[in-house]
């Protein structure tokens, strides 16, 4: 079976990469940006099975990107998680195209790989 591939699109730099190691040890291969707007250079360039997308990040919002993306004929099928600390943008986030939205909080990273497994499947 061919590897996943995830782009994580997270500010934090500790989470990007606790996340993205914990993916990797899932066996899934994974990309990591800083910012939306190399989140979205990243999208443009690869071909990923899901996005993991933060909401608030500098120079472009996760909103903004994920509206972009779905905008795009090369991603707007890709499965978008939005993993936020902010749940009041749950609903807008659904509606403009997100798969799953999780609140960093109340997810642990296991609960998270867990959820974006069963994203994938649902995707196939």
């Amino acid at each position: 079976m061919e590897q996943a591939k995830i782009l994580i699109i997270e500010d934090d730099e500790t989470l990007r990469k606790m996340y993205s190691e914990r993916f990797q040890m899932e066996g899934f291969s994974v990309d990591g940006a800083s910012n939306g707007e190399e989140g979205l250079d990243y999208a443009k360039s690869g071909v990923y099975n899901l996005i993991i997308l933060d909401v608030m990040m500098p120079k472009m919002s996760g909103m903004e990107v994920l509206e972009q993306l779905k905008a795009m004929a090369e991603t707007k099928d890709v499965p978008v998680v939005m993993l936020t600390a902010l749940s009041a943008l749950q609903i807008k986030s659904l509606v403009a195209g997100a798969v799953e939205y999780l609140i960093k909080s109340e997810n642990s990273v296991d609960e998270v790989v867990s959820k974006v497994k069963a994203v994938l499947a649902r995707e196939k």
